[in-house]
């Protein structure tokens, strides 16, 4: 697919990888992110200048997008959409996300691209649903397409993970997977739902990336399911992990060949999105508080 000069070898052995908790270190600073007045908030990813793309509900449980640059937030919504999320934000600040949307008779997921205060409609013909997720400095989309099941869910085996280029062009990968993640190399990260031929531990999800068309599988260790969700320039990789039981969401960092786990502190459930060329990382977590569970979104620097 695309060529790396600075990706850090990551087809290793699972039985090979270390990993450790930097959740104690001085050097790792927590921040929350609480659109103003929301009653959740959700950071999903963000860019070198540090701007931060999400989604936040109002008091109305009702979905929108947001922006958040130099300390301000902006709310932008796709017109007559149920609920409009941002996922993704490249360095000139190109925006891609999600939309909800009723056809008449299905509820569907449509994507856009947000440019310049524009958006541009991304619908990738023959399924119901596409999904972008990153977008890379040159403007490659990554994300998904599926269909539903007869009772509106999503129909694993009709999702493939896409890379759409700035020609248009679609490059699909194989069936049950979602590119989530690009770089400006054109190193792709994403999770397959299903356990890949030729591995030897059943699990509910594993991660890939892909450097120049070719597949590197990788699991955290002893994790039930592993869905990366981001890469950098210099090739490190975010996501989330869950264990059998419990089935708590952790945050986890892989950089070189090393896992890094980490939760917000006192969190339920820990879901990095993004990071940037700086190692900056944006997500969001669950905080309880008796019976109540809120969501917000967070930025790691470390």
């Amino acid at each position: 697919m695309y060529t790396s000069r600075n990706f850090k070898a990551i087809a290793l052995a699972v039985a090979l990888f270390t990993f450790a908790s930097f959740a104690a270190a001085a050097t790792a600073q927590f921040t929350t992110i609480d659109y103003p007045g929301a009653v959740r908030t959700y950071a999903l990813g963000n860019n070198p200048a540090g701007d931060i793309v999400g989604s936040y509900v109002d008091l109305n449980n009702e979905g929108h997008a947001f922006l958040l640059r130099n300390g301000v937030f902006t709310s932008f919504d796709y017109p007559n959409a149920l609920w409009t999320d941002a996922y993704g934000i490249n360095p000139r600040g190109d925006i891609v996300g999600q939309y909800g949307w009723f056809d008449g008779v299905n509820y569907i997921v449509r994507g856009f691209l947000f440019r310049y205060g524009q958006f541009i409609p991304i619908d990738i013909s023959g399924h119901q649903n596409t999904m972008p997720f990153k977008i890379s400095p040159k403007g490659t989309i990554v994300g998904c397409i599926h269909d539903n099941d007869a009772f509106g869910y999503t129909n694993l085996d009709a999702m493939y993970g896409f890379d759409l280029s700035v020609k248009g062009a679609v490059d699909t990968t194989l069936v049950r997977s979602m590119n989530t993640g690009i770089n400006p190399d054109g190193d792709t990260v994403g999770y397959y739902f299903g356990t890949p031929t030729g591995t030897t531990l059943p699990r509910a999800g594993w991660s890939y990336a892909i450097r120049e068309g070719v597949m590197s599988w990788f699991q955290y260790p002893n994790a039930f399911a592993t869905l990366a969700t981001d890469i950098s320039a210099n090739g490190t990789i975010v996501g989330r992990y869950r264990l059998a039981s419990p089935s708590t969401l952790h945050g986890f960092i892989l950089f070189e060949g090393q896992f890094e786990s980490f939760d917000f502190p006192g969190a339920a459930l820990t879901a990095p999105m993004g990071v940037n060329a700086n190692g900056e990382i944006v997500g969001y977590y669950a905080a309880v508080s008796g019976t109540q569970v809120s969501y917000h979104g967070f930025l790691l620097q470390r």
